[in-house]
């Protein structure tokens, strides 16, 4: 006897029919070597928690420029400029990389091409030259001026921020995932280096040049260097000088000055009223 397609029975029995495997429609096949979306999630996860320890790391450093007596701060302000500026030159060469890999994503089948593989390993040496330089600037020095704890925030910055650039370059290098997630996800370490770099290297700049309401009364300004050092008016300073850094200062807005140079260029540290 035949069932009404309309009955209930009829479209109860056509449902189960359509979910039995003889009647599933065929899946697409996966492409070879596609990274499951499980895995996916779990790169994306590592990606983010490696940012995190990044700026961790970046949060610490900066808690201990604050806490520094400014006494001791004022003597790091040679050892923080050189930093702040070898920080600038290795953004350079990261975003010389992230943009390396923008081109490639645009342009996929420059992928495999010899070029690239030669361009990527240039800029991979060039990042960790630099990199290494901006260790070796860092070691030792910040301890011998009484900032271990700086010092020691650094480090820990730039062993986090090594391991980044060796996980990006590695990216670049394995070729089954040039076409899946292997740029995207160097251009997301590369780029979070970059944004945690850039706030570093803002709060450096500011640990050292940034005295404002501070309590200099036990340095003597006239060994400090103190050429575009920022005060305001609850700056202190050894009564006997206090005229004289308000004549060598420019009021760059209403209570805040700067200290300036003899030379702008110069950085020998002589000052305006010396």
């Amino acid at each position: 006897m035949a069932i009404a397609a309309e009955s209930f029975a009829g479209r109860f029995l056509a449902a189960v029919s359509r979910r039995g495997p003889a009647f599933r429609p065929p899946q697409p096949a996966r492409p070879r070597g596609e990274t499951p979306p499980r895995a996916f999630i779990r790169r994306l996860n590592a990606i983010a928690a490696s940012g995190a320890r990044l700026r961790m790391c970046a949060k610490r450093l900066r808690a201990e420029l604050v806490e520094l007596p400014a006494e001791k701060r004022i003597k790091t302000r040679d050892a923080l400029h050189e930093l702040a500026y070898g920080i600038t030159r290795f953004q350079v060469v990261i975003q010389r990389l992230i943009l390396h890999a923008d081109v490639v994503v645009e342009f996929d089948s420059m992928a495999n091409s010899p070029g690239f593989a030669r361009t990527n390993r240039v800029l991979g040496e060039d990042v960790r030259a630099h990199w290494d330089e901006l260790r070796e600037q860092v070691c030792g020095r910040f301890t011998e001026l009484g900032a271990s704890g700086v010092e020691a925030g650094l480090l820990a910055l730039f062993s986090e921020v090594g391991d980044e650039v060796r996980m990006g370059l590695a990216m670049f290098r394995r070729e089954r995932y040039v076409r899946l997630i292997g740029f995207s996800e160097a251009q997301s370490r590369l780029s979070a280096i970059q944004e945690v770099m850039d706030s570093v290297q803002r709060f450096i700049e500011s640990a050292a040049d940034d005295f404002s309401g501070a309590d200099l009364t036990r340095v003597d300004p006239g060994t400090a260097y103190l050429a575009w050092l920022q005060w305001d008016e609850a700056t202190r300073w050894r009564p006997d000088w206090e005229d004289r850094i308000r004549r060598m200062s420019v009021e760059r807005a209403p209570g805040q000055y700067v200290i300036q140079p003899m030379d702008v260029e110069d950085r020998s540290g002589l000052l305006a009223d010396a």
